[in-house]
């Protein structure tokens, strides 16, 4: 007994040393975005990664482009929570967001009514499909989002509408958060220091008459007792 606990200590504490080279981290990355680069068709970069104990990470200097290879995500730091030992899961799930320093362009062009991050929604947002034709790749489960000092940038020219919103902080956690169904059942929602600008200008001759509204979402707030 005594023989075999030694040895698992020596196992982690062999891992541990090894997770903490640069080199093993660096082909993690590797993987890592190579992974998601593939899912997403899309360019996705890190210059710099720190983990710990397997299932949570800090990405410094994170980009994402989209598929007119614009930037569709910078953030000086990232972190992530996913699936234990995410890397020997064949379908992780992402569970945790944080961002700092970070900038968000979402666009709309004059001869498109899709947005830029459509395909992001088409990946993680589609309904689950019969085994034999099911996806594999991440999953998205995301229960809590933590960004600092943020900048939104939503630009519409089908609509004619952009707006810019920033804040120190924004924080959110939700029981549920299903883009697919459009049901939210958020706990807590902190806004520090928000800044919205709106700015408007003529439609997209293309657009013959206004996008329909959205179906209502089904919010359900739990409040503090």
């Amino acid at each position: 007994m005594t023989i075999a606990l030694l040895s698992l200590l020596g196992l982690l504490l062999l891992i541990s040393i090894l997770v903490n080279i640069p080199a093993v981290q660096n082909l993690l990355v590797h993987e890592v975005t190579a992974r998601l680069s593939k899912q997403l068709n899309t360019r996705v970069e890190i210059r710099h990664v720190n983990f710990r104990l397997f299932n949570s990470m800090r990405l410094e200097g994170t980009l994402v482009e989209d598929r007119n290879k614009d930037t569709l995500l910078y953030a000086e730091a990232l972190h992530v929570r996913i699936t234990d030992w995410f890397f020997f899961q064949e379908k992780p799930v992402l569970k945790f967001v944080g961002l700092e320093d970070a900038q968000v362009n979402l666009l709309r062009p004059r001869n498109d009514s899709l947005w830029n991050y459509q395909f992001i929604i088409d990946e993680f947002g589609s309904p689950v499909q019969p085994a034999k034709k099911q996806k594999t790749g991440i999953s998205l489960d995301l229960k809590k989002a933590d960004f600092r000092r943020v900048r939104f940038n939503i630009v519409d020219k089908w609509v004619g509408e952009d707006m810019n919103a920033s804040a120190g902080r924004i924080y959110l956690d939700a029981e549920q958060l299903d883009l697919l169904t459009r049901n939210i059942r958020i706990n807590e929602l902190l806004l520090d220091q928000p800044v919205f600008v709106i700015s408007s200008y003529p439609a997209s001759p293309l657009r013959k008459r206004r996008a329909p509204l959205p179906r209502p979402l089904n919010l359900c707030w739990t409040l503090p007792r």
